[in-house]
């Protein structure tokens, strides 16, 4: 308190706060102000270098549409597949058997048991890629870059390697074939991109034809060795029992081959058929030139941050 009024307190005028005026330099402005001022610096020294700006956007832009014009279209073609569950029409037969169910284990077979991984697992193989490509003898359409045809050999790499097949599934697998899951509805969308429209919906639809042969032939490979199994163990058992369960489990295989047998879309549905798409899917040519005007616009401002950059390096030298 001040000792001018003890027993008081402070009249208005003293309490009053003074006014102060402060004096900063330039360098401690706050960020933002000293942020825009070096923008609009920046943007005065882009305005004056405006040919070399101008001439670096003017390349990017030549060189995109160029890319947009020659590069080779790709053409994307799909399927919706809806996989079906494998599961064995075994309702009731594991009390049937009751204690003789391990008998099905013996055999090999599987009571109950979902398998709806399986058919997209092979989609997804590499070994499924590779007979593909076998089959249809497309080790040199896939791998067409690296392939000489008019010396009728492989151009070797730098150390000396030539393609093979491990390189033309690599390829297939990331270029060329697609397999996705949805999990929410369980549809599985296979899809093709190739540089003919008709060859890729032709690869996508046959793609679908192959897995669903091969896991049909599978089936019916798996059943004929439970079948001859039960039929060996059959002949040689003695046991009333035993012998029902066998027949049983006999029954439910027979079935199961006879159903393999009729069915084409063993594995996969058909929701909606591959067709050979009217607009090519690559390249993007409107997409790609906004980014090589956009791509110009930044290697401009570059260009010219570092030419004022070299000019200030040598008038300090």
């Amino acid at each position: 308190m001040d000792q001018k009024y003890p027993n008081q307190s402070q009249p208005a005028d003293a309490t009053a706060a003074e006014r102060v005026v402060y004096v900063v330099a330039r360098d401690l402005l706050p960020f933002e102000r000293r942020s825009d001022h070096a923008t609009f610096e920046f943007m005065q020294l882009v305005w004056r270098e405006r040919r070399l700006f101008l001439a670096c956007m003017a390349v990017c832009f030549l060189l995109s549409c160029a890319y947009a014009l020659l590069a080779p279209e790709w053409f994307l073609a799909e399927t919706v597949l809806a996989p079906l569950p494998q599961r064995d029409d075994t309702s009731g037969l594991l009390s049937q058997l009751g204690n003789l169910s391990s008998l099905a284990g013996l055999a090999g077979i599987e009571i109950g048991q979902d398998k709806v991984d399986v058919p997209l697992a092979v989609l997804q193989s590499n070994d499924f890629a590779r007979s593909f490509i076998d089959d249809r003898n497309l080790l040199h359409v896939i791998l067409a870059k690296d392939w000489d045809s008019a010396r009728g050999r492989w151009r070797t790499s730098w150390n000396g390697r030539t393609p093979d097949i491990r390189d033309a599934v690599k390829y297939f697998k990331k270029k060329v074939l697609r397999v996705d899951e949805d999990k929410k509805t369980n549809l599985v969308t296979l899809s093709v991109e190739w540089k003919d429209a008709n060859t890729s919906a032709q690869w996508a639809n046959e793609l679908v034809a192959r897995a669903n042969d091969r896991l049909r032939e599978e089936a019916i490979a798996k059943a004929r060795n439970h079948i001859d199994y039960l039929q060996k163990a059959l002949s040689t058992t003695t046991s009333v029992e035993v012998q029902q369960a066998l027949g049983r489990l006999l029954e439910n295989e027979t079935k199961n081959e006879m159903v393999a047998r009729g069915n084409i879309e063993f594995a996969f549905r058909v929701v909606d058929r591959a067709y050979p798409p009217e607009e090519h899917d690559k390249p993007k040519r409107i997409i790609g030139i906004a980014v090589g005007i956009l791509g110009g616009g930044m290697l401009g401002m570059l260009a010219v941050y570092l030419r004022n950059t070299l000019r200030m390096i040598r008038r300090g030298l």
